[in-house]
């Protein structure tokens, strides 16, 4: 190597002048248009030389090299049994005066070592030399790794001190790089210094030989070469804080890795390899690792490796080459969650590779349990086992059993996959059930030689595809099969379905293509699985499709697909229970696509339905992943629709009582991008009811009247009749980014929005509605000429936010859209009625709501009762005074009501002042009598003094849920919590009788509880054993001391 760089520094000089001599021997021959040279066991040839140059005769005799161009330098290294051995380094290399080159350009530079033929392009380079010091600064030259270019400063005497640098930049590649090296040393012993950064640049990962804020690591390596006999290397490297999240989308990690290579190049390499781990972590988690190997040739010799991540870990040990190898290897991850959060379960796995790397022999054992791939695979139960021999007839067996697949929220299943036979010909099944499906599936062949690539693959049929489940698939006939690492190619497979078939004439995937061609033929949407097309519960449908599809990706797409109707009709049922067909005659789609240029057609006509006409053409855009449409793609359109009639279109489940009808004539055009399509045409309605019977909404009559303006939809007129009033709005609609904007304008007159036995709402006014960013803004001044309002009995008790049910699938909420009352007025009119749980009043008043309603917007007005009652323990009272005063939130208005039982002589009721969250309640009377007297006028129509044993239970009741105010807990339930107790109550009809019960519960089935008597000396405490559900056991000990059997049934 020190001769070729010692060659490669005075290699012009010498090309340019014959006269110049060293201590090598030089033979010259030149002609006009070549000028060969040899040098020792090196030939240098060099084609369409010209020069322009100047001799200084004073002095040295400087010669100054103004220009140098080649068409081609050829530099061929010669074999030579003298090459091993080491030649001594010359004391110097003298050049017979200086020598300077200021542009030198060759063309092309071709170096051939043996079979072996490197080509750089378009090198230029400038040269300084004299008696001291060589100087070569190479400024470009295009090499098969990329732009290089070097500068190296060399003594001209033993031992030729030297020092310089060499780059390196490649950007078209998946991998760009732009490195620096500095050089040092002499022709004894070169030191080599790196030191670049690994960062995510335009969705690659670059090497740099700059810093930069978003680097995921640094590189530094040091290496040593002894230009020796045995050329002796040693290598030391550092990758430090590599973090794989800042090059692209992997896990967390941060890790910091040695690598360490000592040994010789010559006569072949004999190194020492060791990789370790230190101050690492992935996902929070430690990890440690070590590789040790002895490189020899190309050989991996000795090798040894181990890596753990927490409580995870793998190791193996083995030897490595190319004709020959053993690599055992054991996989023990009791925790996969600490390599993913998205992992999870236990893993135990262990292994075999002998013989040659292209025709190996292998063994594999598996156990997984409780097993998270991704969040939405999970395997219970999973076991796998396999045994390959090496050769042809070498034989072959594999098995891997999974048990209870989920995979979604479809039904679990359990798999297997089985392979006998020998590498040549062997036999694949594959299977996997639950109760309600079974998938079955047998390939036949073997691994062949493909001549044509000179790569091995997988050739045989797909002999089985059999699927019994909703929607059942059958492959009619065996279909050739074949596969190798990087493509898959099936050919004439013919699928049955429950009505249909399809047919594959050809399906081929890899290296980057994708072709298709084939033909449906008969189809039904019965032949379809439900998460595919899924037809609502209104409609059905006996209608036969027939098409047929062809695909060619590379770097563009090509492709035609087209569907039309055979025979058959779609069919929905109205509200009322009566079916109506849409009488369809003609529907018709196609697709083509044409070196990307996208152009689509749609036709449908039926009796019933109407019909629409639509032709759209736009562009497609390579991209990594595939083919994508751009926002700013060419968008055209042409469509034209007449629609008879509206009551097919599917409602949402919880409307299915619901119908919409009428009728639309559509005209929409479009000449813009899919972005901004520059809209225009126009839509109009008439005769547009919507009904909806369970919730009291009939609207009728409605007319739509609007039309596109590039890239709005301007609502000129909309009217809704309900009841004997209507509602009318204008405004626009438009979709900014995918996002709708909307700005309209309402005006009611006498409109009847519900009309319900329970519920009724008349309205009357004027509002505004506007939304953006998912933000709907709501306005307006509204009255309620008519309401009426039925509160429910009883509330239907709902879980909490808190409460997790388990076994229950989590369900993602998706952003709501927020609304935003905005001053909106609400004035009750002289006819709105509250109904229900004991109310039966008629209220007035005026409110005005500003906020978001998740907020509990900010009311103001008030709310009052102008006559009213209230139906409390089993009496009617009357309202005498409701007024609800909002300044604040909308739940928490102020309170000021009086109700009256308007008893004789003493009217007793009930006062309420406070607010909704902390109500002040207290009895009043007029005339005024003790509270226990008010209590009793209030529940009972008569004093104390009248009071029987029954009237005090019920008082003491009457009491308890009267000043618990409002709460859910009664009182004697709250001091029994308190007190850390189960049980607190009275009993007794009067004085003589009452007693106080304490009670708590020692486990699910052992109840202790004690009673004392209030005027007696009466003590009980008793302990209940619940043996099931109605048989009990029970001891009491006290006055009286027992044990008793307790059987409890219920009549119902």
């Amino acid at each position: 190597m020190r001769r070729y760089l010692q060659i490669l520094l005075v290699s012009i000089a010498l090309l340019l002048l014959p006269s110049a001599h060293s201590e090598s021997t030089i033979s010259v021959s030149t002609s006009l248009d070549t000028f060969s040279y040899d040098l020792d066991s090196i030939h240098l040839k060099l084609e369409k030389l010209s020069t322009r140059w100047q001799l200084s005769p004073f002095g040295e005799g400087d010669l100054l090299i103004e220009q140098l161009k080649a068409k081609r330098l050829i530099i061929t290294v010669k074999n030579s049994d003298t090459e091993s051995k080491e030649s001594p380094l010359p004391k110097s290399i003298k050049l017979p005066f200086p020598i300077t080159i200021e542009q030198s350009e060759i063309n092309e530079v071709i170096v051939v070592t043996g079979e072996d033929r490197q080509i750089f392009h378009n090198v230029k380079l400038n040269f300084e030399g004299n008696a001291k010091t060589l100087k070569l600064n190479l400024s470009h030259a295009t090499t098969p790794w990329g732009e290089a270019s070097a500068y190296v400063n060399m003594s001209a005497t033993k031992p030729f001190n030297l020092s310089g640098d060499v780059s390196l930049k490649k950007t078209n590649t998946d991998y760009p790089y732009d490195v620096k090296a500095q050089l040092s040393g002499n022709l004894n012993t070169i030191n080599i210094h790196s030191t670049s950064w690994l960062a995510l640049q335009d969705g690659k990962i670059n090497l740099l030989k700059l810093a930069t804020k978003q680097a995921g690591a640094q590189i530094i390596i040091d290496a040593q070469l002894e230009l020796n006999k045995n050329y002796a290397i040693h290598v030391r490297g550092q990758l430090l804080e590599l973090s794989p999240a800042r090059l692209g989308n992997y896990p967390e990690a941060l890790l910091n890795v040695d690598v360490k290579l000592d040994g010789a190049l010559k006569p072949s390499l004999n190194a020492a390899l060791t990789i370790t781990t230190h101050d690492s972590v992935w996902q929070q988690q430690a990890v440690s690792g070590s590789v040790t190997a002895q490189l020899i040739d190309q050989t991996l010799e000795q090798l040894s490796f181990a890596v753990s991540i927490a409580n995870n870990q793998m190791k193996g040990t083995g030897n490595i080459s190319k004709e020959n190898m053993y690599l055992a290897w054991q996989a023990d991850l009791p925790d996969m969650s600490k390599l993913d959060q998205a992992y999870a379960g236990q893993v135990s796995a262990n292994g075999t590779i002998d013989g040659a790397i292209d025709n190996p022999s292998a063994t594999l054992k598996l156990l997984a349990q409780k097993l998270r791939l991704s969040k939405d695979l999970q395997i219970e139960h999973l076991t796998g086992e396999a045994n390959m021999t090496a050769g042809e007839n070498g034989t072959t067996a594999a098995n891997i059993e999974a048990q209870t697949i989920k995979y979604g929220s479809y039904a679990p299943i359990n798999g297997n996959i089985s392979l006998k036979g020998t590498q040549a010909d062997h036999t694949i099944t594959i299977t996997a059930e639950n109760k309600d499906n079974k998938l079955q599936s047998t390939l036949k062949g073997g691994i062949q030689l493909n001549q044509s690539t000179a790569k091995k693959q997988w050739l045989g049929l797909l002999q089985q595809l059999d699927y019994v489940g909703g929607t059942p698939i059958k492959l009619k006939d065996p279909a050739p099969l074949s596969a190798d690492i990087e493509q898959v190619s099936l050919k004439q497979a013919l699928l049955t379905l429950k009505n249909g078939a399809i047919n594959i004439e050809h399906l081929h995937i890899g290296n980057g293509i994708l072709e298709s061609k084939g033909s449906l033929e008969k189809i039904t949407l019965d032949d379809l699985p439900p998460n595919i097309l899924q037809l609502p519960t209104t409609l059905s449908s006996n209608a036969v499709f027939s098409g047929k599809w062809s695909l060619e990706t590379t770097d563009t797409i090509n492709a035609h697909f087209s569907l039309w109707r055979d025979s058959g009709d779609i069919t929905f049922k109205k509200s009322d229970g009566t079916s109506l067909p849409l009488g369809l005659s003609e529907v018709k789609a196609e697709l083509n696509v044409t070196n990307n240029a996208l152009a689509a057609k749609v036709n449908l006509n039926g009796k019933n339905i109407g019909t629409l006409n639509a032709e759209t053409s736009t562009r497609l855009t390579k991209t990594d992943s595939g083919f994508s449409l751009h926002n700013n793609a060419p968008f055209k359109l042409t469509s034209n629709a007449q629609l008879n009639t509206l009551l097919w279109l599917p409602m949402p489940s919880s409307m299915l009582d619901a119908d919409l009808d009428g009728k639309i004539t559509l005209t929409a055009n479009a000449n813009g991008t899919i972005e901004h399509p520059n809209l225009s045409g126009s839509i109009d309605g008439e005769k547009i009811s919507f009904n909806l019977p369970s919730e009291g909404i009939q609207l009728s009559n409605g007319i739509f009247q609007a039309r596109f303006e590039n890239e709005q939809l301007h609502i000129e007129q909309m009217i809704w009749q309900g009841g004997s009033g209507n509602l009318s709005a204008n405004g626009w609609l438009r979709l900014n980014h995918g996002k709708p904007t909307i700005d309209l304008a309402w005006t009611a007159d006498q409109f009847t929005i519900l009309s319900r036995a329970d519920r009724l709402l008349t309205l009357s006014g004027t509002g505004k509605t506007m939304l953006a960013d998912s933000l709907l803004n709501i306005s307006g001044d509204f009255t309620v000429n008519k309401g009426l309002i039925e509160l429910a009995q009883e509330d239907t008790p709902t879980l909490g936010d808190d409460v997790v049910i388990l076994g229950q699938a989590v369900v993602e909420k998706e952003t709501s859209l927020q609304i935003l009352l905005n001053g909106l007025h609400i004035k009750l009119g002289n006819d709105f009625t509250l109904r229900g749980r004991g109310l039966d009043a008629q209220l007035t008043g005026e409110l005005t709501l500003t906020g978001l309603t998740e907020y509990r917007p900010y009311t103001e007005g008030s709310i009052n009762v102008e006559k009213g009652t209230f139906m409390a323990y089993g009496q009617i009272l009357t309202i005498e005074r409701g007024i609800l005063n909002f300044n604040g939130p909308m739940d928490n208005p102020g309170l000021n009501i009086r109700a009256m039982r308007n008893s004789k002589p003493v009217n007793a009721g009930v006062e309420i002042t406070g607010s909704a969250t902390i109500p002040i309640v207290k009895l009043v009377s007029d005339p005024n009598v003790p509270e226990t007297d008010k209590l009793a006028w209030l529940v009972l129509g008569h004093g104390t003094e009248q009071a029987g044993k029954n009237d005090f239970a019920i008082l003491s009741l009457a009491a308890g849920t009267l000043f618990s105010q409002g709460q859910s807990v009664p009182l004697q339930s709250q001091i029994a919590r308190a007190a850390g107790l189960d049980e607190f109550s009275f009993a007794g009809g009067d004085a003589e009788n009452a007693s106080l019960t304490l009670g708590k519960r020692l486990s699910s089935q052992l109840y202790l509880s004690y009673a004392k008597s209030i005027s007696s000396l009466q003590d009980v405490a008793r302990l209940t054993f619940n043996i099931t559900p109605r048989w009990a056991l029970r001891a009491e000990a006290g006055n009286e001391s027992a044990v008793d059997v307790l059987y409890t049934f219920s009549f119902k």
